[in-house]
């Protein structure tokens, strides 16, 4: 009798680590999508000069994931751009 209560306590506790590695993979996965469309709702803004709005887009990502490599060079990428944008329309003034 006892044996078949821990038998069944250990099965209950596999299926609950089953169910909550399901959930967290599940959670990742939604994770990566949220980050490729943020990152390339960037890339879109960037394309049309809408660096404020492409920057924010890169904020969302790394605010799930900071440590995520692409987002933190995009952002770098958006200050050259930037950078070189404001140069070339500094240069139109003149």
């Amino acid at each position: 009798r006892q044996a078949e209560i821990e038998a069944r306590k250990k099965a209950e506790e596999e299926a609950r680590i089953a169910r909550e590695k399901a959930k967290a993979e599940q959670e990742a996965e939604r994770n990566k999508r949220k980050i490729s469309n943020y990152l390339n709702r960037a890339r879109s803004y960037m394309f049309n000069n809408r660096y404020d709005s492409a920057r924010a887009m890169v904020k969302r990502a790394l605010g799930i994931d900071k440590e995520n490599k692409e987002a933190k060079a995009m952002l770098e990428e958006i200050k050259r751009q930037e950078a070189e944008h404001n140069k070339e329309r500094e240069r139109q003034r003149q």
